[in-house]
């Protein structure tokens, strides 16, 4: 009789867990969406060319899995070890919030000598499209990257008032 209560408990526990996963799904899948798309747009934010954003974001969060793992075999307290690894799901985005500081702070001293040199392009009588083109590929970094991510939107089909904006 003992058994066939620890049995029945355990199917109850396990339809249960089966339920809470059912029903959780919605928010899972909304929130690999919103980290594929953050993805694509912090990747976007530093290199011209467009990524599998899913494939990052599957990787990032398999990393995750086996950092706490990791954690959790590093130190004695399990209590510790998911500390240190909540801690560190933050580490991501604070990382990518600093760098972009960094570069938009050199961009900021590089801008001037890059609107010089578009504005003598242009009148050598190159086009808006075909400044940008060169500076994308004669600039100094980081404002080549933001250059070239102008030509290629441009050249992707986006109209110059959109790419100029982004």
């Amino acid at each position: 009789m003992k058994e066939l209560v620890l049995a029945g408990a355990a199917i109850l526990a396990g339809l249960a867990v089966a339920f809470l996963v059912w029903s959780g799904r919605a928010l899972a899948l909304a929130k690999y969406r919103r980290d594929v798309q953050w993805m694509r747009d912090m990747y976007m934010r530093f290199h011209p060319e467009p990524i599998n954003a899913e494939l990052y974001t599957i990787l990032y969060y398999l990393s995750f899995v086996a950092l706490l793992l990791i954690f959790l075999w590093l130190f004695p307290s399990a209590v510790i070890g998911l500390g240190f690894w909540i801690l560190s799901l933050f580490v991501p985005r604070l990382w990518v919030e600093w760098a972009w500081k960094r570069r938009r702070e050199k961009i900021d001293l590089q801008i001037s000598q890059c609107v010089t040199s578009l504005a003598n392009s242009m009148k050598a009588g190159l086009t808006l499209v075909q400044a940008i083109t060169r500076l994308s590929e004669q600039a100094p970094d980081p404002i080549k990257s933001e250059f070239k991510i102008m030509a290629n939107q441009y050249g992707y089909g986006a109209d110059m008032d959109t790419v100029l904006r982004n």
